[in-house]
C-alpha cells in the first residue's frame, strides 16, 4: 500500500505541515502490522503537490492499494477526507470525511490515523472484526499483537504456530484480563491439539477449554464458542458442536473469521448444506480468507456430489503459492478423488504422484487424521479408499 501525502486544499502553504504530519503518522501506524506492506514515506512524498493518476503511482511504487486524501482548515475547524483505492481497477474501496476541532493537533492526528487503520484492516485483512478487536484491545500495541498473531496463526504450520504463540502470549502477559487475550490463548492451545504439537491431547484440550471458558466469563463471545465447538467436534459430541455454531451466529453473524468456523462445525457435524451456506457467507464477509476455508468449502461440495465445483477449487489450490503444504496435498488428493469418481484413472494416479513427489513417505493415514472429526464416517471411508486406489499408500 502507498499512502500519498494528504493534499492541502486550504491554499495556504504554511499549513502543509498538518497534512504531512497526518500522512507520516498513518504510515508509521500501518507499518507496525506485518500483514500490510507499506511503501516508505520518502518514496511516497516524491509525489507531493503533483497531479498524478493513482495507477501511475501504484505502478512506479509497486503498490496494489493507494490511500489518498486532503485537508481543509476554516478557523478552528479541520476537515479531512480520505479514500482507499484499488489501483488494479480504480475501484474506491472505502472513503470517509472527518470534521474536527483544531484544539489538539497531535491528538487529532492520532485519532484520525487510528480510525483509518481500523478501516483498512476491516477492508483488507480482518474484515468487520477489526473494529471490534481495536475497541476491545484498548490500546494500539495490544491490537498490533493480536493482528500480527492472527496472521501467523492462520498459516497453520509449526513455524506459524510458534510465531503466533509468542505474540499472543505477549498480549496475554500485557493484559491477562482482556477477553481477546484469553480467547486467543484458547486458539493457541486448540491449534496445539489439532497439529499434535507439544503437551498432549488431554493437557492442551484442557488449557484451550480453560481459556475459552475464562473468556466467556468476561464476555460471551463467538471466538470462545468456536474453540469450544471444535473441542466438542474432536470428541464426537456433534450436537454440542452445533449448539456452539448456532451461538456463534447469534453473537457475530457478520464476522468472517468466526462464521467460517460455524460453517465448519455445521458441515462436519452432518448439516452439510447449512455449513456450505455459512462458509460462502464467511468468504463474502472476509474476502482475504485463509486457505483452509476454501478447503472446507470444497469438501462440502464433495459430500453433496458437486464434483465440478470442488474440482475448480482443488485446481486453484494445487498450484497455489502457500506456506501450508497441506493446502496442495488436500487439493491434489481431492483432484484424485474426483478423477477416480469420473473414471479418469490416469489423471488420478498423476495427482497422487505429485503428492508423493512433494511429500515422500506420506500415506493415506495423514489425510485420514485431518478428517477424523467428520461425523460422516462412511463418506470419509469412501474418500480414503478411493485415493488409495489411485495409488496413495497406507
Amino acid at each position: 500500500m502507498a499512502v500519498l501525502p494528504f493534499d492541502n486544499l486550504s491554499g495556504d502553504p504554511s499549513q502543509d505541515y498538518i497534512g504531512d504530519g497526518l500522512t507520516e503518522t498513518i504510515i508509521v501506524e500501518l507499518a507496525k502490522f506485518p500483514d500490510l506492506s507499506i511503501i516508505a514515506c520518502n518514496s511516497t512524498f516524491t509525489f507531493k503537490n503533483k497531479a498524478v493518476l493513482v495507477q501511475e503511482v501504484a505502478e512506479k511504487l509497486g503498490a496494489r492499494y493507494v490511500l489518498e486524501g486532503g485537508i481543509q482548515i476554516a478557523g478552528d475547524r479541520l476537515r479531512i477526507t480520505a479514500q482507499l483505492i484499488d489501483a488494479g481497477d480504480g475501484r474506491h474501496i472505502w472513503a470517509e470525511r472527518y470534521d474536527r476541532n483544531l484544539d489538539n493537533l497531535f491528538r487529532l492526528q492520532d485519532d484520525i490515523s487510528r480510525h483509518i487503520l481500523e478501516e483498512i484492516q476491516a477492508e483488507l485483512t480482518l474484515g468487520s472484526q477489526a473494529k471490534t478487536w481495536r475497541a476491545k484491545a484498548g490500546d494500539a500495541e495490544l491490537f498490533r499483537l493480536y493482528v500480527a498473531g492472527r496472521r501467523h496463526f492462520v498459516v497453520s504450520t509449526p513455524e506459524g504456530h510458534a510465531e503466533s504463540e509468542g505474540l499472543f502470549t505477549q498480549a496475554y502477559e500485557r493484559a491477562p484480563d482482556n477477553v481477546l487475550s484469553n480467547f486467543n490463548m484458547a486458539w493457541i492451545y486448540f491449534q496445539k491439539v489439532l497439529m499434535v504439537l507439544g503437551g498432549g491431547f488431554e493437557a492442551n484440550s484442557a488449557k484451550a477449554r480453560e481459556f475459552a471458558d475464562r473468556s466467556i466469563a468476561m464476555e460471551d463471545n463467538a471466538d470462545a464458542h468456536a474453540v469450544l465447538g471444535w473441542l466438542e467436534l474432536l470428541t464426537g459430541n456433534y450436537p454440542r458442536a452445533i449448539d456452539h455454531a448456532d451461538r456463534i451466529m447469534e453473537l457475530e453473524p457478520n464476522s468472517g473469521m468466526v462464521v467460517s468456523n460455524a460453517g465448519t462445525l455445521k458441515q462436519a457435524s452432518g448439516q452439510v448444506e447449512e455449513g456450505l451456506a455459512l462458509i460462502l457467507r464467511s468468504m463474502r464477509l472476509e474476502p482475504y480468507y485463509p486457505d483452509w476455508v476454501a478447503n472446507v468449502l470444497s469438501f462440502c461440495h464433495l459430500k453433496l456430489g458437486q464434483h465440478n465445483q470442488a474440482k475448480a477449487i482443488f485446481t486453484t489450490h494445487a498450484i497455489a503459492q502457500t506456506d501450508n503444504p497441506y493446502t496442495r496435498i488436500a487439493a491434489l488428493a481431492g483432484l484424485a478423488f474426483v478423477a477416480m469418481t469420473q473414471g479418469e484413472t490416469l489423471e488420478a494416479e498423476s495427482c497422487i504422484r505429485k503428492i508423493l513427489a512433494q511429500e515422500p513417505g506420506l500415506d493415506a493415514n495423514y489425510i485420514l487424521a485431518r478428517l477424523a472429526w467428520e461425523s460422516d464416517k462412511a463418506f470419509v471411508s469412501h474418500y480414503i479408499d478411493t485415493i488409495r486406489k489411485a495409488g496413495l499408500p497406507g
